[in-house]
């Protein structure tokens, strides 16, 4: 029965038969005379160490507990024998070739000693044997999409490589006592040489300008991604805009109203051809515009187009100007108050009270979005038409003499006073006087060759004083300017008897 023994081998503890131990010591003793004289001494020791405890746990596996003799002499032979340093020779190459039949499988780990951040690039480039800077690349193009989560994924799965030992699997070099003596030397030799030199600030600068770099490239990508959602989002709204407009102005739109017959109500018919053109060149030359500037964002071009800018350009200067010309020449069509009048008298009453009520009322379409009421006018529209009405406007004020006389004054705005008495004329009227009843329409209807032109009819009735009048309460609607006594209000004189005083009308209260 073989004595077992318990060591603690680079911080893991291993149970092994008492002549693999004896072996193993002699093996750390013989290495620890050979470098106590060199400053790496420890480290190299250390990492021998940390090889042995690797190679242990791999062949112990999960069936056995125990190291023995085989597995300490394959850890040797792998590792190297301390007599290995001062052979030359034929014995060097037999060496050499006995390190090459070692299999020189790759571990991942993250790379300490290249690193930005956490060292993950450096040592995915080792593992696949590819230039760092290529996964640096390909982790800020994936930056916007979810690279930083790959990122932090994999610096929290891959271990770093601490020792000099998994520094050599990284790089898939065999891990012996040859390699880790070279590599340790190495490093020592890396930090007098920056001790003793300028490489440190070299090594800072260099560490500043590739943060920079990275820095840099994350923010191109970034506005390129920027500049490219931007073109997409007015090509989107350029392209909607566009076609909304040329429905709405050639095809009517889906509106429940007919633009064609809303324009010939109130603009003249020689200047809608031009404000259609006009107004097509000032909104959708800008729209064209954003579209290609949204193009140029896609695709980074950055060419100018000098000649279609001022292509463009002109063509929105020359629409601006028909727009121009079209709005001052419509507005122009008001310069001018025209205004005719009509005198009916009463000389007599066959009763004492003049009646005044509404005889019709204009039929408006149930449907409120076709009926547009604008104090001073209703507009009627449907798919298919736009009726235009204005309203009757009512006044009564004391007479001069001991007559009752109704005036029908109609007025209107237009280009020229000829013009102007042509349209007034042509306004429907809206009384009717029979006997003592005054019957008035509450609309008139503005047709469409007379176009719009601010038209308004006001019906005046003088009253003598201590004539007496009964107002409908109909009429209250289209009474505009009342003479009334006292602090009476509208409400107070519809629906009653009125007498008319010096001081205006008053209701009679019996």
């Amino acid at each position: 029965m073989k004595k077992t023994l318990t060591i603690n081998l680079w911080g893991q503890v291993y149970h092994i038969d008492e002549d693999a131990y004896q072996i193993l010591q002699n093996y750390l003793t013989k290495l620890e005379n050979h470098f106590s004289g060199t400053e790496e001494g420890k480290e190299i020791l250390g990492d021998v160490e940390a090889r042995f405890a690797e190679i242990f746990k791999e062949r112990l596996g999960t069936t056995r507990e125990v190291v023995n003799l085989d597995d300490v002499d394959y850890s040797i032979g792998i590792i190297g024998t301390p007599e290995d340093f001062g052979v030359t020779g034929e014995k060097k190459v037999e060496q050499e070739n006995e390190n090459k039949k070692e299999s020189k499988s790759k571990r991942l780990y993250r790379n300490p000693d290249d690193r930005i951040l956490g060292g993950v690039c450096s040592g995915l480039a080792a593992y696949f044997n590819i230039e760092p800077v290529i996964v640096r690349i390909i982790l800020i193009i994936t930056f916007f999409f979810s690279g930083p989560l790959i990122y932090l994924v994999l610096w929290i799965v891959i271990p770093e490589a601490k020792t000099t030992a998994q520094k050599l699997e990284m790089r898939g070099e065999p891990v012996n006592l040859t390699n880790i003596e070279k590599n340790i030397k190495e490093e020592f030799g890396k930090v007098k040489d920056n001790l003793t030199s300028n490489k440190t600030k070299s090594r800072a600068r260099s560490f500043v300008n590739n943060l920079g770099y990275v820095i840099l490239s994350i923010i191109k990508i970034f506005f390129r991604i920027f500049t490219v959602s931007l073109g997409i989002i007015f090509i989107l709204i350029g392209t909607a805009f566009l076609v909304a407009f040329t429905i709405g102005i050639f095809f009517e739109g889906s509106s429940n109203i007919s633009l064609t017959e809303l324009t010939n109500t109130f603009i003249d018919n020689s200047l809608i051809v031009p404000g259609v053109i006009g107004l097509c060149l000032v909104f959708c030359i800008p729209v064209i515009s954003l579209i290609i500037t949204g193009v140029r964002f896609i695709f980074g071009i950055r060419h100018s187009f000098k000649y279609l800018n001022r292509t463009l350009a002109f063509t929105f200067l020359f629409g601006l100007i028909i727009v121009t010309f079209v709005a001052v020449n419509h507005f122009l069509n008001f310069r001018y108050v025209s205004n005719t009048n009509q005198l009916v008298a009463i000389d007599s009453l066959k009763t004492r009270t003049l009646v005044v009520n509404i005889s019709d009322s204009l039929p408006v379409n149930n449907n409120l979005e076709n009926n547009m009421d604008f104090d001073k006018y209703l507009l009627l529209a449907s798919e298919n038409e736009c009726n235009l009405y204005g309203k009757t406007a009512l006044n009564i004020k004391i007479s001069n003499d001991s007559t009752v006389k109704i005036s029908d004054d109609r007025q209107c705005r237009s280009s020229s006073k000829k013009t102007g008495n042509i349209i007034a004329k042509n306004i429907p009227s809206v009384i009717q006087v029979k006997d003592s009843v005054v019957s008035l329409s509450k609309y008139f209807k503005i047709s469409k060759e007379a176009k719009f032109h601010v038209q308004q009819q006001i019906i005046v009735i003088n009253m003598p004083v201590n004539s007496q009048i009964f107002i409908n309460k109909n009429v209250e609607d289209i009474l505009n300017n009342v003479e009334i006594s006292g602090n009476y209000s509208y409400s107070d004189i519809v629906g009653k008897t009125c007498k008319m005083t010096s001081s205006g009308l008053e209701p009679i209260i019996n």
